[in-house]
């Protein structure tokens, strides 16, 4: 009697209590057709809503598709196909029961596949910076970090990587970590990395270079050693900036 209450009357009142949580739990005919009626239409309306943001997605996929080919172009992948695929799921959720996937081809003769299973990392790095350029005008972020978005690149397509990245800072502050001396060398401001160590503790500073520490930065990184023939290739890097914007 006590866990109940302690008195009659308390144990007669918490009997009453449940009582009436059991009859709660028994629908009559009626109000249960009623709620299978509005489950059923509740369904309906989800599912024309459903239809009619895949639609639009499909539309937005084909615009998408178009620019990101032009991009990966502009950074010598060109002849590219990419596309987004759309596969159909068994249950409707709340992304509309469709699930969409990246699909690319950088060689002729070879049918798009997935991103994620066929790109070479330098392949998906130059698609994720496609992307960042395209949606940069609509995109709300402000700030856009880059973490080695040039891997495995050199050459003639890390210049294009860098003018391109150049682009996007246009209108937005960009940060990039970089190891290549063309990609630095866009920057407005350069910011170099140290590891080391203090005592048996490791330590990392971060200082910004002035003109001069940045050529000797990168003749460093273009030749691994600070020669005259790099500093001068530093001073061209840094002198023809402008033109890579």
């Amino acid at each position: 009697m006590k866990k109940y209450g302690g008195t009659l009357e308390e144990v007669i009142r918490h009997g009453q209590e449940i009582k009436e949580r059991l009859d709660n739990l028994f629908l009559d005919e009626d109000a249960l057709t009623k709620m299978e009626k509005e489950v059923a239409s509740f369904h309906s309306d989800a599912v024309k809503k459903a239809d009619a943001l895949n639609s639009a997605r499909r539309k937005a996929a084909d615009t998408l598709s178009s620019e990101i080919i032009k991009n990966l172009s502009e950074l010598e992948l060109k002849n590219s196909v990419f596309k987004l695929e759309f596969f159909q799921q068994d249950e409707l959720d709340e992304l509309g029961g469709v699930r969409a996937e990246f699909y690319i081809s950088t060689n002729p003769g070879f049918p798009p596949a997935p991103l994620a299973r066929v790109a070479s990392g330098g392949e998906i790095s130059r698609v994720m910076l496609s992307l960042k350029d395209v949606f940069a005008e609509s995109d709300r972020v402000d700030t856009l970090v880059f973490d080695e978005i040039d891997t495995g690149i050199s050459g003639k397509t890390a210049k294009q990587v860098a003018k391109k990245l150049s682009s996007i800072a246009r209108g937005k502050q960009v940060i990039v970590i970089t190891h290549l001396p063309v990609v630095a060398a866009e920057g407005s401001k350069h910011f170099h990395i140290l590891k080391g160590t203090a005592g048996d503790k490791a330590k990392t500073d971060v200082k910004e270079l002035n003109p001069d520490e940045r050529e000797e930065v990168l003749a460093f990184m273009i030749a691994g050693e600070k020669t005259p023939s790099s500093i001068e290739q530093a001073r061209e890097l840094l002198t023809g900036r402008g033109d890579n914007a």
